[in-house]
């Protein structure tokens, strides 16, 4: 059904005054300039005003500012200002409020806006030089908004190329009173929302004359357009301001539930050059493309098919440029705000004009296991484009080069493209390769143009795995088969060791790296095979010596010492490596590198500990066997502990176990020896012990790099790490 709207009559702009008593407010303006001569630039303007002692019913306002421009090459550039106040209050929410996002990503953000501020580029601005609430009248450095009688004035430098704009804005066509409760069902408080769809704009751009179009919308409020008051749902919507050829403009809304996508409220309202207007209350939103941002991975629909049954229309959306986010500040993260074009029909007729979306709420981090799952598929496809899952010709000369005589491809397939993706499709974590492409990010370089070859390092750590399960005589791997045990050992041998030889072909092949980066790149592969595999020497030789006599005598020393020395070389080379490959592809100054190398050590270091703990789990949710170590008469760090903690006669016992290899293969004395661990309360100190070399690695390293978001998910990760639990 549509309805009529209440449009206030009359050409001017206003009064736009501020409403303090408000918790939330802002304007917003978007549209485009240009010289007599030449292409649009599309800018877009959001000053937001909260009152940030709203809560306890009194005034204290707090600003946030972004901008963004598209210039004629369709380049985007933005700007995000927030001020102290802002900054400071979001921190003690943060800390006592639940945001309902993922725990970790709330406590990582936390900790980095208190020691460090906000992620780039988010900057902290002191408050407004001046804020006047009627008149309006906004001077924040080199920004300034101001009403001006019925006119309003826009001052501001442009982001990326700093030009300085001056803007005097009128309107055109009588202001639009947007329905305040989008429908009965809605689940979405409204907000009082005054729209100017159709302005006209003529100031300067570098000095030099410019005219234009633009859009500016008014709203006030309480929370409610963000939260849920009685669910606690965080709200998200998708919106379109819409100018077509023909005069009309069409304000279309969709509210959703954020971590779902349910839609909780929705409308749209269409207007004309007299003020007249009509209002739906359905409409269909169906997404074309998604764009994955390399700066958040926050995964975007930017193209957009959208209905409006009882208007008899439809719109197709397309963005000028797929890259329009704008970073925000808080547990959104970012936006995408951009402008467009449609294309549709209205009762029939054809229709096309200018169009701007803004994507709200999908920046949200609900799951940040899900993110980095997400994260670690992409490594798949960079994976499966590097080695194939069935070889041809071209696949095989890339590998080695050109041919003698002829190749025999049914041997690289079977022999280890088969065998490889056998095991890399078990769905491994992929972390390595997500660490070091969130920490190539957090360095400040777009990981973009290196994930394939920060991906092929999974490929040295999938080698280690087959050849480990050999040497260990391991049965599963990931819940099914070792590959040894599925192929035959000479297969699994073979391609075990191809895999830690294949990144070099990466490496020497990769068109964005000097010679002097290749060839600290093969330097650090290299050292991480020969780490590799002392530290595995050392867990062999153990293991291989174990006996009451060997065992009281390494019991007698620094053993654990020795074993976490074992863990550097054996686990944590290639995270190290992968932290180093990060630093020399960044080009990173030495303090960053050498942060960079410890901070991946101490990771693998940690990580290992996480999974000795995890070895003496009884979930179903671990795809090892349980007592695994214990049944294979390893000395981890786990196991060290539990025989200095355990009093002498189940100590005594746990070492009989261990020592012993026809008890420890029997299944009940295996569960025994499993109940000594846990009864000696060890599974916690060493979950302590993981988080504190963890912490100490993160605090130096967290001191040499800048705060971004790539470096809050690194946080998340180490959080979430140490407090991974199989039981609980």
């Amino acid at each position: 059904m549509t309805t009529p709207g209440t449009p206030e009559k009359g050409e001017g702009i206003g009064p736009e005054n501020a409403h303090e008593e408000s918790a939330i407010e802002w304007w917003f303006l978007q549209g485009f300039y240009k010289k007599n001569i030449g292409e649009r630039v599309h800018f877009m303007v959001s000053l937001f005003r909260s009152n940030l002692g709203y809560q306890e019913k009194a005034r204290e306002n707090g600003f946030q500012l972004l901008l963004a421009v598209l210039d004629e090459d369709r380049k985007h550039s933005s700007s995000c200002w927030v001020d102290s106040a802002v900054v400071q209050k979001t921190v003690m929410k943060l800390k006592t409020v639940e945001t309902h996002t993922d725990p970790a990503i709330q406590q990582a953000m936390v900790q980095e806006l208190e020691a460090h501020g906000p992620p780039c580029p988010i900057v902290v601005q002191a408050a407004p030089n001046r804020f006047k609430a009627a008149p309006l009248e906004v001077e924040w450095n080199d920004f300034s908004l101001k009403q001006r009688g019925d006119r309003m004035t826009l001052q501001f430098n442009e982001p990326g190329a700093g030009c300085a704009v001056f803007l005097e804005i009128e309107t055109r066509v009588p202001c639009t009173n947007v329905v305040k409760k989008i429908d009965a069902a809605s689940q979405v408080t409204g907000m009082e929302y005054r729209s100017y769809p159709q302005l006209k704009i003529a100031g300067t751009r570098a000095n030099q004359a410019v005219t234009g179009e633009a859009w500016m919308d008014h709203q006030w409020g309480n929370t409610g357009w963000f939260l849920n008051d009685s669910s606690r749902m965080l709200l998200g919507w998708d919106w379109f301001g819409i100018n077509l050829d023909d005069g009309t403009h069409w304000i279309l809304m969709l509210h959703r539930d954020a971590r779902t996508g349910t839609p909780v409220g929705m409308h749209a309202t269409v207007g004309d050059a007299t003020g007249g207007t009509q209002v739906a209350h359905h409409i269909s939103l169906t997404p074309l493309r998604y764009w994955e941002s390399p700066k958040t991975h926050i995964n975007y629909p930017v193209a957009w098919h959208i209905e409006i049954p009882d208007l008899e229309s439809f719109f197709t959306f397309e963005p000028l440029a797929d890259e329009q986010e704008i970073a925000s500040f808080g547990t959104i993260r970012a936006i995408w705000e951009g402008a467009g074009t449609v294309t549709g029909s209205v009762r029939g007729r054809p229709v096309k004009g200018r169009a701007r979306g803004e994507f709200h709420g999908y920046g949200y981090i609900f799951d940040h296991e899900k993110l980095i799952q997400r994260m670690g598929a992409r490594v798949d496809r960079c994976l499966e484009k590097f080695l194939p899952r069935r070889f041809n010709e071209t696949a095989v000369e890339k590998f080695v080069g050109g041919v003698n005589g002829q190749h025999e491809i049914d041997a690289y397939t079977e022999m280890i493209s088969v065998p490889v993706w056998d095991l890399i499709d078990r769905a491994g974590k992929r972390w390595r390769p997500v660490f070091g492409i969130l920490l190539v990010e957090a360095l400040g370089v777009s990981s973009e143009p290196y994930e394939e070859l920060i991906s092929s390092l999974e490929l040295i750590h999938t080698g280690a795995l087959i050849i480990d399960d050999i040497e260990d005589g391991s049965p599963l791997r990931r819940g099914q088969e070792s590959l040894h045990h599925r192929y035959g050992i000479d297969v699994a041998l073979n391609a075990g060791n191809t895999l830690y030889f294949l990144p070099f072909v990466l490496v020497n092949n990769h068109p964005a790296l000097s010679s002097e980066q290749r060839l600290r790149l093969h330097e650090i592969k290299e050292r991480v095979c020969i780490d590799a595999h002392c530290g595995q020497a050392t867990d062999i030789y153990w293991s291989r010596t174990m006996s009451p006599h060997h065992l009281a005598r390494w019991m007698d020393g620094p053993i654990e010492t020795k074993i976490l020395q074992m863990y550097a070389f054996k686990t944590a080379a290639a995270s190290k490596g992968v932290a180093e490959f990060a630093a020399a592809i960044a080009c990173a100054e030495s303090d960053e590198t050498a942060a960079c190398a410890d901070f991946g050590r101490a990771l693998g270091i940690s990580f290992q500990i996480v999974d000795d703990i995890h070895n003496f789990s009884l979930s179903s949710k671990w795809s090892k066997m349980a007592g695994e170590d214990i049944a294979n008469g390893k000395l981890t760090y786990v196991i060290a502990t539990a025989l200095r903690r355990l009093k002498p006669g189940p100590g005594a016992r746990l070492t009989q176990i261990l020592c012993s290899t026809e008890l420890r293969k029997n299944p009940e004395i295996l569960r025994e020896a499993i109940d000594l661990v846990h009864a000696s309360g060890t599974l916690e100190v060493c979950r302590e012990r993981a988080r504190e070399i963890l912490e100490s690695s993160w605090k130096r390293f967290s001191q040499v790099v800048r705060p971004s978001e790539s470096k809050i998910m690194l946080r998340a990760m180490c959080l979430n790490l140490v407090d991974l639990a199989f039981d609980g």
